[in-house]
């Protein structure tokens, strides 16, 4: 039985590259296959993903509560995924008392060079302009280098100078809070967020997400009214980062709510959004 279906293997297989030589359509079309595989990769390599982070510290001079607390390293983890899959641009903000005046630090990252595709003979094609085009693509491969170099080292320096800022925000939304400052103005951050991705236009190619490291909860000075919260479109999306969730969330039907840190950058930066 193994011999007889071995025969057939060598029998198909045969007629598969008869079939390859003597049908230019069959042939064509396979290779114009096989050369197209590297630029499916190099499209899956260029997504966008703008992402608003908002961390929420209030509480932290007497408890953490359940909301992870994040760190400098966390944000450069964050940018590492990001231009892993391609550009975009990163926010920076967090929850206090009037959340709506609090400094928000923004990060573009840049398209990067396209890659290049290895050139491939097609059927039929002339020996001489198959060379020729191998040429042009080592001319572009050396121009390639340049260009990619200059791009990390523009993004490097930037990223830098963004962390260091990141840095102190950060230590200051932790920081000791003063008597009757230490409340959460959820409402004034996630509007922070709408305005600022509303400056990404909307596009089928476009992630846009909000990522609240908060139970969600909203808290004001008694008599203090809160703002309404703006409309967030559909295409936005929201996760919550909260170890044991919350009800009273202002998103709670509007958000993914997931309890760590390390679930919430799989969940934006994925291959298959």
């Amino acid at each position: 039985m193994k011999a007889l279906i071995t025969i057939l293997v060598v029998l198909l297989l045969a007629a598969g590259v008869y079939i390859y030589f003597t049908n230019d359509t069959v042939r064509n079309t396979i290779t114009k296959a096989l050369k197209s595989e590297p630029e499916q990769i190099a499209s899956i390599q260029t997504k966008y993903n703008a992402v608003f982070v908002i961390f929420d510290p209030s509480g932290s001079t007497n408890s953490t509560y359940s909301v992870p607390r994040i760190s400098v390293g966390f944000i450069s983890a964050m940018i590492d995924k990001l231009r892993s899959l391609g550009y975009g641009e990163i926010w920076l903000t967090y929850v206090r008392k009037d959340a709506y005046k609090a400094n928000v630090l923004h990060f573009p990252i840049s398209k990067p060079p396209q890659p290049l595709v290895i050139p491939v003979r097609f059927g039929g094609e002339a020996k001489y302009k198959f060379n020729k085009r191998v040429e042009q693509y080592r001319l572009d491969s050396l121009d390639y280098v340049k260009k990619e170099s200059i791009y990390q080292d523009s993004l490097n320096a930037s990223e830098q100078k963004f962390l260091s800022e990141c840095e102190a925000i950060i230590n200051n939304g932790y920081g000791k809070k003063k008597p009757g400052e230490d409340y959460s103005d959820i409402i004034g951050a996630l509007n922070a967020g709408t305005r600022s991705l509303g400056t990404v236009p909307h596009d089928s190619l476009h992630y846009r997400f909000i990522l609240l490291i908060s139970d969600g909860c909203q808290s004001l000075p008694r008599g203090v009214s809160p703002k309404t919260l703006n409309r967030i479109p559909d295409d936005v999306k929201i996760i919550t980062v909260n170890h044991s969730g919350s009800g009273k969330s202002v998103v709670a039907n509007r958000s993914t709510e997931v309890d760590n840190l390390d679930r919430s950058l799989e969940m934006i930066f994925k291959n298959d959004k």
